[in-house]
């Protein structure tokens, strides 16, 4: 295909001018290639990101890609092209610590198959572009396909969300209200609305561009104008002391199966250097002591072992403390990842027991074909089965809230105690496999998201880091040095308010799904409705 030139009249004048416009191939490829570099920039966006602006990247780089499925020259093909290969950069860039953890062809299939995902998002934006309200048409696109793949399929892949990204930005004031899902909406839109401003400002339309740009600024600071912090009646509130346990895992960080008695013993030996701090006065005596996933890789109500570890910890501290054990599943090739309390001497209350197993970490789909996708896949030779918690967990005199690792991506078990009347959110977690990747930072930054939408302060612990305790407005108020094992304790300010957006987060992503879906539908309805002759 040749290029053009096209003949047109200078403005202000009548002398022709030529504009050369490249070959539609040329055009094309840049799109595409312009639509991966907008992806790429907002892998790096995320936590621990390498773009300085951190999360407030994010709508920038969605204003690029928006501009360009919605432009004067976009077609479906283009727009779904340019959505797929976005799609691929942000998951390659984002999830790029999975080849180093899991295997290069876990990443290189969740790479090739996740984008999949902006496809329906960017079809949706150039399908209502030419409607004065297409950002939030492509907004409520783009906050809904989080939602769907949070859950589907195996689960879903909840990492990359807009709302979790936003927590060091003003705008994660809106998360107490609106949630991860509403929060990823509003910056989508934030985007959006960035793009219509530079399209005006590209065609030296500066009055309506600087319009635009305003009303993006109000989007962005409205949730800042009032915190829920100030709104929130909580009461005058309790504060209890937090012990966390860190551990550390021998060699490299990441063989657990191999080293899980020298863990054990580990994490008892921080535990007594912690209880002797509390003999001496030198630490404050805890209301309750956590230890991180895999802690205890056995279940120590059948295993001596284990028990006496536990036991040999627990022997001075006068507190209950929150232990991981891996327990036996109805065959010999299931097992349940819970957390136990153990208090004056004995296992006792009600166990949590992991709600979202990770696949191909804690359990192998279609074992029988996948195995061999990955050597670290027959470190796994049993399979998790999730569990489910409906109320929180009383521990000691505090009212807990439970996740093990992964299940910190999910609103449905932590949403459903604090409703319960959780006044902490307790997460135990390994990272183990993920030792020295982004994997760590990302989810850790998840761990804040959560603590300001579901209003709760957090307490991490895991097994080579990052351990530490988040106050309910997503700060970090103490942190240990991660693959050290180590311990610390932290006054923490327990909460009772609920939360808009633990209360209506359902509703929320129902919404958001429904609105999506009815914009997808309703151009395809109009032209059924225009081929059907009227009688």
């Amino acid at each position: 295909m040749t290029a053009q030139l096209v003949l047109g009249v200078a403005p202000g004048g009548d002398q022709e001018v030529a504009r050369w416009r490249p070959p539609l191939c040329f055009r094309w490829l840049g799109s595409v290639g312009a639509s991966g570099l907008s992806g790429g920039v907002l892998g790096l966006s995320f936590e621990p990101g390498l773009v300085g602006a951190g999360g407030y990247a994010a709508p920038l780089a969605l204003a690029a890609w928006f501009l360009i499925v919605t432009g004067a020259h976009a077609s479906a093909v283009l727009a779904a092209s340019s959505g797929y290969v976005f799609g691929a950069a942000f998951i390659g860039v984002h999830l790029w610590w999975l080849t180093t953890s899991v295997g290069l062809a876990a990443w290189a299939a969740l790479a090739l198959v996740m984008p999949m995902w902006w496809v329906p998002v960017a079809l949706l934006a150039f399908g209502s572009r030419r409607r004065p309200l297409w950002p939030i048409a492509a907004s409520a696109g783009w906050a809904a396909s989080e939602v769907l793949r949070s859950a589907w399929p195996l689960g879903g892949m909840p990492w990359g969300r807009l709302g979790v990204g936003a927590v060091d930005t003003i705008w994660a004031q809106y998360l107490p209200y609106i949630g991860i899902a509403g929060t990823s909406f509003v910056v989508a839109l934030l985007g959006a609305t960035a793009a219509i401003s530079l399209r005006l400002a590209w065609r030296r339309r500066w009055r309506s561009s600087m319009r635009v740009a305003a009303l993006a600024a109000t989007l962005g600071l409205a949730g800042a104008i009032i915190p829920y912090a100030v709104i929130a009646d909580d009461g005058p509130g309790d504060t209890s002391t937090i012990a966390i346990v860190q551990g550390e895992v021998p060699g490299d960080g990441t063989a657990v199966a191999a080293n899980f008695r020298r863990i054990s013993t580990l994490v008892a030996d921080q535990t007594v250097a912690l209880s002797d701090a509390v003999a001496a006065g030198a630490a404050p005596s805890p209301d309750l002591v956590v230890w991180p996933e895999n802690s205890i890789a056995v279940d120590p109500a059948t295993d001596e072992v284990a028990a006496s570890e536990i036991r040999r910890a627990a022997r001075v501290l006068q507190a209950p403390l929150m232990v991981s054990g891996i327990v036996d599943g109805p065959t010999a090739r299931t097992a349940y990842n819970r957390s136990l309390v153990w208090d004056n001497g004995a296992l006792r209350g009600a166990a949590y027991t992991k709600a979202h197993p990770v696949p191909f970490g804690e359990y192998i789909p279609f074992r029988r074909w996948l195995s061999g996708l990955s050597d670290r896949f027959a470190e796994i030779p049993r399979d998790m089965l999730a569990g489910r918690a409906d109320a929180p967990r009383l521990v000691g005199r505090l009212n807990v809230a439970t996740a093990i690792c992964f299940d910190i991506a999910y609103r449905d078990p932590l949403a459903a105690q604090v409703e319960g009347g959780a006044e902490l959110i307790v997460v135990q977690t390994s990272n183990a496999m993920f030792t020295g990747t982004r994997q760590l930072g990302q989810q850790f930054a998840i761990s804040r998201a959560r603590a300001v939408e579901l209003g709760r302060p957090v307490a991490v612990s895991s097994l080579n880091g990052l351990s530490g305790v988040i106050d309910r407005n997503g700060n970090v108020t103490a942190l240990l040095p991660a693959r050290r094992a180590g311990w610390m304790t932290a006054e923490v300010a327990t909460a009772r308010a609920v939360t808009p957006a633990t209360r209506y987060g359902d509703l929320i992503e129902a919404a958001l799904v429904t609105g999506a879906a009815g914009l997808m539908v309703s151009p395809l309805v109009r032209r059924l409705r225009r081929r059907i002759p009227r009688g």
